[in-house]
């Protein structure tokens, strides 16, 4: 069968569909959410701006590192 047309690795669920599974999911979200909520969505959560990622770095620079004792 031929691949999906989103991601490109995974077999399309139908010979006559476009998207495998997972694709599907994502398909049918958008058609709920819509696209430019959904590209919000993502750019809130999963991508990160300069700003934030220093933060971020100056956050796990404070962190006390604590050595476990063995026995």
């Amino acid at each position: 069968m031929a691949k999906c047309y989103f991601c490109l690795e995974k077999e399309r669920v139908a010979w006559s569909g476009y998207y495998c599974s997972t694709c599907e999911d994502i398909q049918n979200i958008s058609k709920t959410y819509g696209f430019e909520r959904m590209k919000d969505i993502v750019n809130l959560i999963c991508v990160r701006n300069e700003e934030q990622l220093e933060a971020k770095l100056k956050l796990l620079n404070k962190k006390p590192t604590t050595k476990s004792k063995s026995f």
